[in-house]
């Protein structure tokens, strides 16, 4: 769970993969709204994170690694979408998901 500065808490459930090393990472959990086109508008971000601990886990090392800032670019499909203009699906911005 995670609560902002007003006291609304926020819940959100997700995997994470067993294979990962125990140890602390940084979380980031990211909301795109898209309402406003590309190339005149921007999305808007809303970004959280929060800092865990994973015990229990495996040995695999997981890669690619990526940098933020630096794993996103302002041209990706994600960022460039028009759900105004034949809008049939999406693709997430990003670098792949960590799987095992």
């Amino acid at each position: 769970m995670l609560s902002n500065k007003e006291g609304f808490t926020e819940t959100y459930t997700f995997n994470i993969p067993s294979c990962i090393p125990n140890g602390d990472y940084l979380l980031r959990i990211q909301s795109l709204a898209i309402h406003n086109p590309w190339p005149a508008g921007i999305p808007q971000f809303y970004i959280s994170c929060a800092q865990i601990t994973v015990t229990g886990g495996g040995s695999t090392q997981l890669g690619p690694t990526v940098a933020i800032p630096g794993a996103f670019h302002d041209t990706d499909p994600g960022y460039t979408v028009n759900i105004y203009d034949n809008f049939t699906n999406y693709t997430v911005p990003g670098p792949a998901v960590a799987a095992c």
